[in-house]
């Protein structure tokens, strides 16, 4: 894939020629010969491809036609390009291979037996599934780990202290009832671990035992506020 000149290109093993298979112009300097149309050879347009994936089944190449935001098939010997799917949109849609849309696809990869494609759809910050069979695409779940590891109760947020660290303990504030109560809290990070600058790092304050008791007796429990570290 010659993301610069819109097209994809092949070189020989043999004597290092390059050749152009679909897209681009026959001056492949001109970086100005992209578009969004099917066809043959010089014909056929792409717009800046990032990736391709071959599929050994059927002979074809599979190449992500970022910014047109579609998956398009190559048949090398006859130099068809073909869209398979994407309507055009940058937007995130699953469904049939004619209703699912992407936003600059980035990557691929073809599973062994030529049934599934695998689509690393960048602006959408998801890993999108084509099934050859079905006709259709979904978003593939990403877990990290094993999903064993996690239990049903366990919360998203992870925890990044050893469980044998004491909690930090204060000691009793009597706080009238409607009244204001700010308190500040200095967050020292393990060794390696930091707040990632301009990311929404998020925080929770959870109250244990008796929880939080009013001047008027009343208590409460549970997740205090939620903020962003300073």
């Amino acid at each position: 894939a010659d993301s610069e000149s819109s097209s994809v290109r092949s070189v020989s093993l043999d004597n290092g020629a390059v050749k152009n298979v679909v897209g681009a112009a026959p001056d492949p300097t001109d970086l100005f010969a992209f578009g969004d149309e099917d066809g043959k050879g010089l014909s056929a347009k792409l717009q800046h491809p990032l990736a391709v994936a071959w599929n050994a089944k059927k002979g074809v190449l599979y190449v992500a036609d970022s910014y047109n935001h579609k998956i398009k098939e190559i048949n090398p010997s006859s130099r068809v390009c073909t869209t398979i799917s994407g309507t055009g949109k940058a937007v995130l849609e699953h469904g049939s291979l004619a209703e699912a849309s992407f936003s600059e696809p980035g990557g691929l990869c073809m599973s062994a037996d030529g049934q599934l494609l695998l689509i690393a759809d960048t602006n959408n910050h998801a890993v999108r599934a084509l099934d050859m069979t079905a006709g259709t695409v979904s978003q593939l779940p990403v877990i990290i780990g094993s999903p064993s590891d996690k239990k049903a109760d366990e919360p998203a947020t992870k925890r990044i202290t050893p469980k044998s660290t004491k909690p930090t303990e204060m000691a009793a504030i009597t706080a009238a009832p409607s009244s204001k109560l700010e308190v500040l809290v200095a967050v020292e990070l393990p060794p390696a671990c930091h707040f990632t600058e301009g990311a929404n790092s998020r925080w929770q304050a959870t109250v244990n035992g008796s929880g939080v008791r009013l001047a008027d007796g009343a208590a409460s429990k549970g997740p205090l506020d939620e903020g962003k570290p300073e």
